[in-house]
């Protein structure tokens, strides 16, 4: 009888750190998830002078605009960074984007960078889908508008290439995934994450809504999200339209971004 009881004793306690590491996880996702870096606008609006004429920052729309040396600029892409650091981290690829034409637009999301508040899904495509309006407005009827996503940013990119009333010229998504849902499933196997997320970003699913051209670049040695659930996506791709894949077999998740070279950046956007 004795035995029975701290048998009972153990199973309760199993179960009861089982569920409080489910209750932290649902508590604490938001910081799981996002890392971002902070700074002020003013540090920025003085980084941003030192670009060429016309660059700014975009407070209205939550950006950073970057137009080429070389005026007038022949589109616009729009990126939308990863879970960590700030748009402000990626500012430097304007050189690759300006070099083709291209003004660049840097999406921030609310608590990263110079912004309050706290990172969320809705929230994050909401302002991406404004954001993508109002320069698909701006850039004239001639001119493409790509979206660009990097990580975490491709599943804003996907939604908003999805819901936007008239559709970007063209998808990249970089180290892409099928869902965040997916990943956590194989990061926390042992918890019921598909019932704790509250941000799932499920882009094989916003994806069929978008019939334009795509392309996906995969990193093969990816050791953040793993190549695996960029392939799932691309096969979901090709399901509803055109699209290419490029995959970097000995990059990790971030490496690649420094051995892409011009003419490979050329292949994704054209």
């Amino acid at each position: 009888m004795l035995k029975m009881k701290k048998f009972k004793y153990l199973i309760l306690l199993i179960v009861g750190g089982y569920l409080l590491v489910c209750a932290y996880m649902y508590s604490q996702q938001g910081k799981l998830l996002y890392h971002p870096d902070q700074h002020s606008t003013d540090a920025l609006i003085q980084a941003v002078a030192a670009l060429p004429v016309g660059s700014k920052v975009d407070q209205k729309h939550h950006a950073i605009v970057v137009e080429p040396a070389q005026q007038p600029s022949q589109g616009t892409v729009i990126f939308y960074h990863g879970n960590a650091g700030s748009a402000w981290k990626y500012l430097h690829y304007h050189k690759v984007f300006n070099a083709m034409g291209y003004r660049m637009v840097l999406a921030e999301y609310p608590g990263f960078g110079w912004r309050l508040g706290q990172p969320n899904e809705h929230q994050m495509v909401d302002e991406g889908v404004a954001l993508y309006s109002h320069w698909r407005h701006m850039t004239p009827e001639n001119q493409p508008v790509i979206l660009v996503g990097k990580s975490l940013g491709t599943g804003v990119a996907v939604q908003v290439a999805a819901q936007a009333s008239m559709p970007p010229s063209k998808l990249v998504l970089l180290t892409p995934f099928s869902s965040i849902t997916e990943v956590a499933a194989q990061k926390y196997w042992m918890l019921p994450v598909r019932w704790l997320l509250k941000d799932t970003f499920e882009s094989a699913q916003h994806l069929l809504d978008y019939a334009g051209p795509v392309s996906i670049l995969i990193a093969g040695k990816d050791e953040v999200i793993g190549p695996q659930t960029g392939l799932q996506l691309l096969a979901q791709a090709k399901k509803r339209g055109p699209a290419e894949v490029m995959l970097i077999a000995d990059a990790d998740h971030n490496s690649w971004m420094a051995q892409l070279t011009a003419p490979q950046w050329g292949q994704l956007l054209h």
